[in-house]
């Protein structure tokens, strides 16, 4: 990815995490970093760690699951292969402001602001919309990402805090990223696997 497109995507992600602000402080009661009815409320020295350390261990599990997607499931290798061709090549400085910026933005639209208004179920699906894309082949990109919103909503709901969606978010994003410079899927044998691949 050219510096262009860099900035315009960080740009974009900068935008949807002002809109998701704003929103949030107008939907939501509690704001848009607190969710107004956590299900499961933590004594508040303890809840910003716990939200944290869940955080970047679901983040980390939905990356080890789409690695074996890559790997054994041909939807899924096709869509690595897209988004390889998109992306690439981005440095790692690359990957970690896309990774911020994707994980903060969409989780302050999507969690932080739209899930206390619409529902933990349609904000998952609105997330999963979003990642339509051009071409039949790519029906996965939209349920993974209503399945990762699913996940994303219930640690926000759970924690009360969007400290842990947005920690999952840039987590995936980051060690995804990462792993589409790491395994190309037509490579020669003897080429990076999945199972070896960068992990940031």
């Amino acid at each position: 990815m050219h510096g262009g497109k860099l900035r315009a995507a960080t740009w974009f992600y900068g935008l949807t995490a002002a809109l998701g602000w704003v929103l949030g402080r107008w939907l939501s009661p509690s704001g848009p970093w607190r969710h107004p009815a956590p299900w499961w409320p933590l004594p508040e020295p303890a809840r910003w760690p716990l939200a944290l350390a869940a955080g970047v261990a679901a983040g980390a599990a939905l990356a080890w699951l789409s690695r074996r997607m890559v790997a054994h499931w041909p939807p899924a290798t096709r869509l690595h292969q897209v988004l390889r061709d998109a992306v690439l090549p981005l440095p790692p400085r690359g990957a970690l402001i896309l990774a911020l910026g994707s994980g903060l933005g969409e989780e302050l639209l999507f969690r932080g602001a739209l899930q206390p208004a619409i529902g933990l179920v349609p904000a998952a699906l609105l997330f999963g919309a979003l990642h339509v894309a051009p071409g039949r082949h790519l029906w996965v990109w939209p349920l993974w990402a209503a399945s990762a919103g699913l996940l994303f909503g219930v640690l926000h709901a759970t924690t009360g805090l969007l400290l842990a969606p947005v920690a999952a978010h840039v987590t995936v994003n980051y060690l995804n990223l990462r792993f589409l410079e790491a395994y190309a899927p037509d490579a020669p044998a003897g080429a990076t696997s999945p199972a070896k691949g960068s992990s940031g």
